[in-house]
């Protein structure tokens, strides 16, 4: 992530307040961190397993697919409720 795209994120971030976040994929973390910062609760769907400082952040629901992260957000939200 470019410092220009964190810098609009955590203004995103920092103006709405989520009360839910879904972060679908994940790399090195970099703005799983920033999300969980300001939302009271987040999923996280990826096919990678999360880092030990990841797994630090309380308010931080893990769940992994082995399904591309091309499909659709429907599908991804069914994962988080559970669906699948």
């Amino acid at each position: 992530m470019t410092w220009g795209e964190r810098v609009a994120l955590e203004g995103l971030l920092s103006t709405m307040k989520p009360a839910l976040s879904i972060e679908i994929g994940m790399a090195p973390g970099g703005s799983l961190g920033r999300i969980a910062a300001y939302s009271d609760e987040v999923h996280s769907v990826a096919r990678a397993a999360p880092g030990s400082d990841l797994l630090a952040l309380r308010q931080v629901q893990y769940r992994s697919t082995s399904w591309k992260i091309t499909r659709p957000l429907r599908e991804a939200v069914a994962v988080v409720r559970g669906g699948r």
